[in-house]
């Protein structure tokens, strides 16, 4: 046999180890045994598969190893750490607990919360720009939204009050494919609760108020069921809708959650635990029933004219018909003839948008008998 025979059927000590019995009285392995001789198999598997490893010695590694093992152990708390840990967390949380139960609003922070939340209504109604809103209060951070979903929630800094309270406008892309954003849930979660009269917030907001159930027409809806376990809620969840509704795309929902005092009565309740203003988007078939309601009795664009004469454009929006000078949206129209948009100029990004209206007939045209007598109609 050659000298590479030998060498190629040589057992490597290095690769296979002699099995060894256990003499009978031996105890086998313990757990930690079995771990360390596990953690030795992982090493070696790391030395051979990594070339970074592959060229530090073994016994370098398991050196590091086992006093990075040590030293995690030493750094474990014993039972009296431990116990030492838990009484100074439950003094932090005692005083914690202490400082938010003795804390007051001063008037000065109640104003403000009203202040904010007139212009947040303003914001959500699309009356003004989300900006004003940070002019009041800085936006301190931005994250994701879930009323509506999706939507980027927009936090405000409320430290202002206090560290417990939280105040957040949702916005979601703006749906007429302009960029940016459009506001569309307004909420501020008050810790700990405030004093404010309902009714004053009624009257800020202009809102639509009714004594009695929701199911019935009112405001007050029904206390939800105890749930298994926890104290029945002890308060009132008030739902308004504006006197006016804005005439866009959507409505205006708002909701104020009183907690009781002691007479249990929800109308007589003033802390105020939290409040929300959001917007409820309608659907096409919706905005029609709307406008129909409206001005349902009004021909309207892509119908014809029902006589000749001059014709007024009246707009969903009320706003607009308002901002929008009569002679520029008057027109006249024979009978029979289509009725057409009114195409108005959008200052903001200098476009011309054709407007879906509504025409009322004012009367026959002063200069109609002057138009014919120049340009006779063919019979």
């Amino acid at each position: 046999m050659t000298f590479a025979e030998r060498e190629a059927h040589r057992p490597n000590p290095k690769m296979a180890a002699p099995a060894v019995a256990c003499a009978p009285g031996r105890k086998t392995a313990s757990p930690a045994r079995k771990w360390s001789s596990g953690f030795g198999a992982v090493m070696l598997a790391a030395c051979c598969l990594s070339p970074a490893f592959a060229q530090e010695p073994l016994s370098s590694l398991l050196e590091r190893a086992v006093v990075a093992a040590l030293r995690e152990r030493q750094d474990m708390p014993n039972e009296a750490e431990k116990k030492a840990r838990y009484e100074a967390y439950k003094e932090r949380a005692k005083a914690a607990q202490a400082a938010y139960d003795n804390f007051r609003y001063t008037e000065a922070q109640r104003e403000l919360v009203i202040e904010f939340i007139g212009a947040a209504m303003k914001v959500i109604r699309g009356e003004t720009e989300f900006a004003s809103l940070k002019r009041l209060l800085p936006v301190a951070r931005v994250g994701k939204g879930w009323q509506p979903n999706p939507s980027t929630r927009n936090s405000f800094d409320a430290r202002v009050l206090n560290e417990w309270t939280s105040i957040y406008v949702n916005t979601i892309p703006r749906r007429d494919g302009k960029p940016g954003d459009e506001p569309a849930h307004f909420q501020i979660e008050f810790g700990p609760i405030i004093h404010i009269q309902r009714e004053r917030l009624e009257r800020l907001l202009e809102l639509k108020v009714v004594h009695g159930w929701r199911s019935e027409g009112g405001n007050l809806q029904y206390e939800m069921p105890q749930l298994h376990g926890l104290p029945p809620f002890n308060g009132g969840v008030f739902y308004y809708s504006p006197l006016k509704q804005p005439q866009g795309d959507f409505e205006i929902k708002v909701v104020f959650t009183y907690l009781n005092g002691p007479d249990k009565n929800p109308y007589t309740a003033t802390r105020l635990s939290d409040i929300s203003i959001s917007r409820n988007y309608l659907t096409p078939e919706q905005i029609k029933q709307r406008n129909d309601k409206k001005l349902g009795h009004l021909p309207q664009t892509g119908e014809r004219a029902p006589k000749d004469g001059r014709y007024l454009a009246l707009f969903a929006n009320d706003a607009l018909t308002a901002s929008v000078p009569p002679e520029r949206r008057t027109c006249t129209y024979d009978k029979g003839q289509w009725l057409g948009p009114v195409h108005l100029n959008d200052s903001a990004t200098g476009q011309t948008d054709a407007v879906h209206a509504w025409w009322q007939w004012m009367g026959p045209d002063p200069l109609a008998a002057e138009i014919e007598k120049l340009f006779p109609r063919r019979s």
